[in-house]
Order: structure tokens, then C-alpha cells, then sequence
């Protein structure tokens, strides 16, 4: 064989495993790099709320409650500050709030999801007297009692310090021997703030 076939056959093998190591080599180091990142930091699978919170409530509506609901469309409009206070383990919540039109202090149990929350009375303190609740006169002269009550808000986490949402509080609605009537329903929107 001719000198320059061979040499230029032998330089062509060489060029050929030297790209193929450098190649294979190449390969190794970027499954290394791929391999030894973790991934982007991923977002909590539940939103962190525990802490205290400030609470913005407004009535936008008053429904059922026979006569007694006229007596409270004065509270249409209106906007009630209180706090909430909440506990996490994972997405269960329990808390507690001075949070009803009344002052009555509720026990809240609830989930918190990705950026949400629902929580919902578990027990609430007697209204006034527990057999009696509030007695309202109607302008008829009808006599009603408010004898206990129940809240419920759902929100939306806009951040990690606040939210929105709505908000609801029911009240049975007796007569005056303790014989329910119909329900009132309070409705509207909430805000929280954290503290």
C-alpha cells in the first residue's frame, strides 16, 4: 500500500474515535449536569395561613328570617372588623374568630387548598340567653328570638398576607316558645389581612 493511503487511512481512524470519545464524553457530562440539578423549587401544595388575621366583613344581604330580616337591612352596607386566629397542620385549619354581627365568639374548622381557604363554624357561643337568644319586636308587633348561629367563608389568597372572598352567617329565627320559623341568612364579601 502506498505510504500517504495508509497514513491518511490511519489519521481518518484516529480523527473518527477521537470524535466519538469526545462525543461520548460530552453526552456523559450533560446527563451529569441534568442529572445532578434538582428541579425549579415547587409551589407549596397548600396555602400557609396560620397566624392572626384581620377580617373585613360587609353585608350585602339579608334573606329569610320571617320579619326579623327587616330589622337587620340596616346592616346592608355594612363593614365589621374583627380578628381570626389560625392554626395549621398540613391543609387542616382550626382557628378561632370574634366574627358575627353580635360579637359571639365561633370555633372555625376548614381546609386550605393551593391558594384558597374555606373554613366553617364548629361551635359558637350562646346569644345572650341559650333558651331564649335575642328577642326582636317586628314592626307588626310580632315577637322573634335569634337562637343561635353559624358562619361560612370561602377565599381566594391574592398573596401570602391577603385574601378575598365571601362570606355567610345564618341565624335560626324562633318564635316566641322555641318553635323555628325560617332562617336568616346574612351575605356578603370578605377581606383578610394578615397581622
Amino acid at each position: 500500500m502506498h505510504p500517504f493511503k495508509k497514513s491518511w487511512l490511519s489519521q481518518s481512524v484516529a480523527t473518527f474515535k477521537s470524535r466519538r470519545r469526545a462525543s461520548a464524553l460530552a453526552l456523559l457530562v450533560l446527563v451529569c449536569a441534568c442529572g445532578g440539578k434538582s428541579a425549579a423549587p415547587t409551589q407549596p401544595s397548600t396555602a400557609q395561613v396560620s397566624g392572626a388575621w384581620r377580617i373585613g366583613v360587609r353585608i350585602n344581604s339579608v334573606t329569610g328570617g320571617e320579619c326579623a330580616s327587616s330589622f337587620f337591612q340596616h346592616e346592608v352596607g355594612r363593614v365589621i372588623v374583627q380578628t381570626l386566629t389560625l392554626q395549621q397542620q398540613g391543609a387542616a385549619l382550626s382557628g378561632k374568630a370574634n366574627l358575627t354581627i353580635y360579637g359571639v365568639d365561633c370555633d372555625f374548622t376548614g381546609t386550605a387548598g393551593p391558594n384558597n381557604m374555606s373554613l366553617k363554624t364548629s361551635r359558637c357561643s350562646p346569644l345572650l340567653i341559650p333558651t331564649l337568644g335575642i328577642p326582636i319586636t317586628c314592626s307588626s308587633g310580632v315577637v322573634r328570638r335569634l337562637l343561635s348561629v353559624s358562619a361560612a367563608t370561602d377565599v381566594n389568597m391574592t398573596s401570602n398576607n391577603s385574601g378575598t372572598g365571601t362570606y355567610s352567617e345564618t341565624f335560626v329565627v324562633t318564635d316566641p316558645v322555641g318553635q323555628p320559623v325560617e332562617p336568616m341568612v346574612l351575605s356578603g364579601a370578605v377581606t383578610l389581612t394578615r397581622q
